[in-house]
Parts: C-alpha cells; sequence; structure tokens
C-alpha cells in the first residue's frame, strides 16, 4: 500500500498530548481533538532506520510476507507494525465499500496516516467518548446502541470476508467508543488470516526492551 511520508517528528507533536493509553500495539494519544495511534516501540523503530524503507502489504495476501521482512530486521517490532498495517487495511477495504454506497456509522473515521522522517508510522484518528456515563447517556436517548454496532459488523463480515479476505476480531466495549450517540469501533481487530498470531507479542519482549531503556520515552 502507498503511505506517504511527511517531514515531522511525531514525538514534537505529541508534546503536551493526552496519553490514553496503550494496547499490545499501540499506544494512543489525544490533541486538539485528534488521537494519535503510534507503535509501541516506536524509539527502536526510528534507531533501526528501516521504517522509511520497509514496503507495506497491499493485500491481506501480503501480510504473511510483510511480517517475515519485519522480523529479519527486528523481531519484536513485528506485532506492532503487523497491527498497524492489517489496521489500515481494514480501513481501506471499508473505504471502497462506502464509496460504492455501504453506510459506515459504526467505525471511529481514521483522518490520516503517515509516516514521519524517523520512520514511525502515525494513524490519526477521530476522537471518542468514553466511560460509564457516556455509554449510559448514549444508550438512555438512543436504545441499544451496542446491539447496532453489531448488526452494522454483522452486515459488513461476509462482505468484507469475500472480497478482502477479512475478518474482524476482538470486537467489544473494550474497543468502541461513543460519538454522536453511536457506539463506534475504533480498534478494527485483526484478520483470522495472517500469521500474525504466530509471533510474541510486543510484551513478550518487555524485559528485553527494558535492558535498553533509555530517556527518549516508554517501549
Amino acid at each position: 500500500m502507498f503511505i506517504k511520508r511527511k517531514d515531522i517528528d511525531i514525538e514534537k507533536i505529541l508534546v503536551g498530548a493526552e496519553f490514553l493509553g496503550s494496547g499490545a500495539s499501540k499506544e494512543a494519544y489525544l490533541k486538539d481533538g485528534i488521537v494519535y495511534k503510534v507503535p509501541r516501540g516506536r524509539y527502536v523503530l526510528a534507531r533501526a532506520g528501516f521504517g522509511t524503507e520497509i514496503e507495506y502489504p497491499d493485500t491481506m495476501a501480503d501480510v504473511d510476507s510483510f511480517l517475515e521482512k519485519v522480523c529479519d530486521y527486528e523481531e519484536q517490532l513485528v506485532w506492532p507494525l503487523g497491527q498497524f498495517a492489517i489496521e489500515i487495511l481494514v480501513w481501506e477495504a471499508l473505504q471502497a465499500l462506502e464509496k460504492e454506497g455501504v453506510k459506515l456509522e459504526h467505525f471511529a473515521r481514521i483522518k490520516d496516516y503517515y509516516i514521519d522522517k524517523n520512520g514511525v508510522i502515525v494513524i490519526e484518528q477521530e476522537a471518542t467518548d468514553g466511560g460509564y456515563s457516556a455509554w449510559e447517556e448514549a444508550e438512555n436517548k438512543n436504545g441499544d446502541i451496542w446491539g447496532a454496532l453489531l448488526n452494522e459488523i454483522n452486515h459488513l463480515e461476509p462482505i468484507l470476508k469475500e472480497r478482502f479476505n477479512i475478518s474482524l476480531r476482538d470486537v467489544r466495549d473494550g474497543n468502541a467508543g461513543i460519538i454522536d450517540g453511536r457506539a463506534v469501533l475504533f480498534d478494527f481487530g485483526i484478520s483470522t488470516t495472517t500469521s500474525l498470531d504466530d509471533y510474541g507479542s510486543y510484551s513478550d519482549y518487555c524485559d528485553d526492551c527494558c535492558d535498553s531503556y533509555d530517556d527518549e520515552g516508554s517501549y
């Protein structure tokens, strides 16, 4: 896939941003109404120097070979970079369907994605409301908002599988928030057809990362 390069340093962009949390592969920050997703281990990525060179996969069929290439560079980055590649592939598939008239009401929209000058891949996404009060308010106003989200997922699943070999996984409230009273996914899961699960998650390398930790930031 084509991912544009930007002559920016994402670390400088994130100065003053609110840290929202981290998962198995990503860290998320909120600034000026935009959620910035960056890979865990991005300092390793920047120092390794291959982030600006590696080609990201065009389709799900290309993901396994992409993961092998990342593994050849830095095994601990397979999970983070694999997750980013797959999430972008899912979003591109959803965008293709939307252009054909399919309504997307239950996905937090990705605004942009790019690679910064240090080779760090970044996803910018619209922000969601979270927490019990936001969900309660939305449910009181609009009823079964989670059921509405699942209905859209169930409608899209066979189309995504047949046309793009994509199966959404990990569809749960922990990966969803509220926008305008609707429940929306902000993490699009991964495809069951890739070999990503055969690799250790980033957390499996935590001890090694901590051994090389420095003042640039968390791994």
